[in-house]
């Protein structure tokens, strides 16, 4: 199959894939470490002539498949194409309790024994 073939067949490929593990694209974003707007413009097919060999290795490990299966085309039957929602979900960040020091000790712990 020729590269131009097989780069057309791609997005229906790459959604296929992702609605078959019941991700959504910010998901897929956040796993792949690519821009949920670039998963959708890749999707559509809009920028799939630009993505980047990086960009297809971290989707395809995201989605914990092989390049080469993303890039072999999709089976005759394709499931119906779901709607999802457009709110994407804000990524959680926890933060590690600090302990405040009075700026005197502070400034004396971090100087050390030899600051007198």
């Amino acid at each position: 199959m020729p590269m131009s073939e097989m780069l057309s067949l791609l997005p229906l490929k790459l959604k296929a894939v992702r609605l078959a593990k019941k991700m959504s694209q910010a998901t897929l974003a956040i796993r792949s470490h690519v821009h949920v707007k670039t998963i959708s413009s890749f999707e559509t097919g809009a920028r799939i002539d630009s993505m980047k060999l990086a960009q297809l290795i971290n989707i395809a490990h995201a989605l914990e498949v092989t390049v080469a299966e993303l890039l072999t085309p999709p089976e005759a039957e394709v499931a119906p194409v779901v709607r999802e929602s457009r709110s994407v979900p804000a990524p959680t960040f926890r933060r590690k309790p600090v302990t405040l020091l009075p700026f005197s000790d502070f400034h004396r712990s971090s100087l050390g024994e030899g600051w007198r």
